[in-house]
């Protein structure tokens, strides 16, 4: 199954990007029955050009609001995120430990 990444240039960080997203996510994850699996990671790439990656977990891309989210926000299909330079955004950290 593929993790899903959305790409953020550092003025879309600035413009309040990540904290829509954000309270998107929060908004489907307090209402859904099945919370296990559901994880927003978010890793700062500095290298080459300043942007910021929200990592979805599989079991995002299951739940049908948190699809759309994923869709909406020009998210594509990646591998799983080396976790070095990770940050768990929202989820059970329990479960982001499983996933990783």
């Amino acid at each position: 199954m593929d993790w899903y990444k959305i790409t953020l240039t550092q003025d879309q960080v600035a413009e309040g990007k990540i904290a829509e997203i954000q309270d998107k996510f929060l908004e489907v994850f307090v209402i859904s029955k099945s919370r296990e699996g559901l994880v927003l990671f978010a890793a700062s790439k500095f290298e080459d050009h300043n942007f910021t990656e929200l990592y979805f977990t599989p079991e995002c891309y299951e739940n049908p609001a948190l699809k759309m989210i994923i869709t909406q926000s020009n998210g594509k299909p990646c591998e799983k995120p080396e976790i070095r330079g990770l940050a768990l955004l929202l989820g059970y950290a329990k479960h982001a430990n499983k996933l990783l």
